[in-house]
């Protein structure tokens, strides 16, 4: 289900400086893998990504 504008919004605004509600939105995603539904995991860990530090960063860190 794709997200709509307000959620989106609501990431991008939050997730860069507020810990706690990055920490919720990761466990949301690792709670539902645990319930078998990866494809709403992948796309919860996505928009977290997004919402944070880009693909592109998170690479780098990585070393990939």
């Amino acid at each position: 289900m794709p997200l709509t504008r307000c959620v989106r919004e609501t990431l991008a605004k939050r997730a860069p400086s507020d810990a706690a509600f990055r920490a919720v939105l990761v466990e949301e995603a690792a709670r539902n893998i645990l319930d078998g539904d990866v494809e709403t995991a992948l796309g919860q860990s996505r928009d977290v990504v997004n919402a944070t530090m880009g693909f592109d960063a998170l690479a780098a860190v990585a070393g990939s």
